[in-house]
This record gives C-alpha cells, structure tokens and sequence, in this order.
C-alpha cells in the first residue's frame, strides 16, 4: 500500500508523525538542549541506517519508504532551526556551553549518520 501512495503524501504524512514526536517530547521536558540534542541525534542515526540499508537509491523496491520515514519522519523529527537558535541565545548570553552544545551536536550527528549508514549496508549485506 505504501509503495502506491503518491511521494508527497508519504513526506507530509511522515514529517507530521516525526515533528508531532518532536513536540511532544519538547513540551513534555520543556525545551532543554539535550532533548534537540536528542532528536536531531537520533534522527541523524534513523536516515543515516536508512541511506546505508540502500532506501534512497530510487531503484531500491522499498524506495517509498524513504520519503515517508527519512525525508518525512526524519525531516519533521530533527530540529536544525530549534538547535541553531539555542546555540545562537547561549553564545549571545555568554553561555560557554554553546560551544559544547554546537560540536557535540554537529559532531554526534554526523558521526551517529555514519554509524547508522554502515549498520544499514551491513543489512543489505
């Protein structure tokens, strides 16, 4: 069924399931930067093992996927805006955790994206 849907009806329905999880862990903790941390973390590690498991290859018979659980869920999941514009008041507040904050997340995404892509090729394996 999912393979028949139109692409854009898989993103707008993956990014409103992946921003509703996002708003509600936010207004459930409040609005700390561990819980952006968190999402655009785990988010970074969900499309990262999508990518290596081969879903964004348009050949890849579940390629619809892609557009409902990396571009959509993925998309609505992570937060750059929220991360950008907390580091931004901290660094305008002279808050030195901003710098913890900015590489960890740049620095945990990226390296959790490889992770979660070398475990998806290992599935395809």
């Amino acid at each position: 069924m999912i393979d028949r849907m139109p692409l854009f009806a898989l993103v707008a329905l993956g990014g409103a399931g992946g921003a509703l999880v996002r708003f509600g862990l936010v207004e459930g903790v409040g609005r700390p930067s561990a819980v952006v941390l968190a999402l655009n973390v785990g988010g970074s590690l969900l499309v990262g093992w999508l990518s290596g498991a081969g879903l964004g290859d348009p050949r890849h018979p579940h390629h619809a996927r892609w557009h409902l659980l990396a571009v959509g869920f993925g998309g609505g999941l992570t937060t750059f805006a929220t991360f950008a514009v907390d580091v931004a008041d901290r660094i305008d507040g002279g808050d030195p955790a901003a710098i913890v904050i900015l590489v960890a997340t740049v620095v945990g995404c990226v390296g959790v994206a490889l992770v979660g892509h070398r475990l998806g090729q290992g599935r395809r394996r």
